[in-house]
């Protein structure tokens, strides 16, 4: 392999200024130094080629010959260093951050916000996967998981995103074919829509707080949060809501809430959950949605429209 046999960078760098100003003041400035170092770092250089470069006049400077030419060739070398490093940094590399969850939480809290994360960090391409089973972390399926559940997964890092709260939600119309339902018992004469994948017991759990019983409402299973808020939209019956998820739908009188005052936190919550330490770009996003997080009021508004 032949070596280059190249004058150092700042000797060239300081030469290349200096011919293009033609002035060892003027060089300094741009290059944050003194204008005693670039005419030494010019002289090392004439040395080292056994050439003059420039031609010292009183109060001027000019380019000899053989400075000339080496002028002209540097500057084409420099313009092309330049227009290279400015193509790399406008296509920085790319890396990637799988994100396993819900695809309840991805659609009704994650996606629209995904592009606040993009513009912050473009050069890292994030890949939702959404599944109702628990993405496998330690086996390297997904690089992060949002969850939902109680935090208690053995052999994994859970950090809490955000507290449920939970509360009966249904559609206007159902709930004025159900008599308004003025009172939590007159649940006992709705359907009740249950989410295979996610939580089942959060029916049991708000009952036990709400001092309900409902052994005889009707039961409708359906397999994942999404098509249950969708069936409570149709009229289906009432759905067990989310405040985080269903802010949305509320705001817009899709969905309403019969018993405002019958909204009850738990030790269910979303969370970020990752095994072992995680990548860089995990963490940026972890960071990241933790403070969307913080900053989200509308969404939790579970007032009747």
């Amino acid at each position: 392999m032949t070596r280059r046999n190249l004058p150092s960078f700042k000797k060239l760098r300081a030469f290349e200024a200096a011919a293009r100003h033609l002035s060892f003041k003027l060089a300094a400035e741009e290059l944050a130094v003194t204008p005693s170092a670039i005419s030494h770092q010019i002289r090392a250089l004439e040395s080292e080629l056994g050439e003059a470069l420039f031609k010292r006049h009183t109060r001027a400077l000019s380019l000899t010959d053989a400075g000339a030419a080496y002028a002209n060739s540097l500057k084409a070398a420099f313009d092309d260093i330049d227009a290279a490093t400015a193509r790399i940094r406008a296509h920085p590399r790319r890396t990637s951050l799988r994100v396993a969850l819900l695809s309840s939480f991805a659609t009704n809290w994650l996606v629209r916000r995904l592009g606040a994360f993009s513009a912050l960090h473009p050069s890292i391409e994030v890949f939702l996967l959404p599944s109702v089973g628990l993405a496998r972390l330690e086996h390297g399926n997904a690089d992060i998981a949002i969850r939902y559940g109680k935090g208690d997964w053995a052999g994994l890092d859970a950090r809490l995103l955000a507290a449920e709260t939970l509360t009966p939600v249904c559609s206007p119309a159902y709930r004025s074919a159900n008599g308004g339902m003025r009172a939590v018992e007159d649940l006992s004469n709705c359907t009740l829509l249950f989410s295979h994948s996610e939580n089942p017991m959060e029916w049991p759990s708000w009952c036990g707080v709400a001092g309900i019983e409902l052994a005889g409402a009707k039961c409708r299973y359906l397999h994942d949060y999404n098509i249950v808020l969708q069936a409570a939209e149709d009229g289906l019956g009432v759905a067990m809501g989310r405040r985080w998820l269903i802010g949305d739908r509320i705001r817009k009188g899709r969905l309403v809430v019969p018993f405002p005052d019958m909204t009850f936190g738990g030790k269910i919550g979303h969370w970020i959950v990752t095994s072992g330490k995680p990548t860089p770009e995990a963490a940026m996003f972890a960071d990241w949605i933790s403070k969307e997080a913080a900053n989200v009021t509308s969404e939790l508004d579970l007032s009747v429209p």
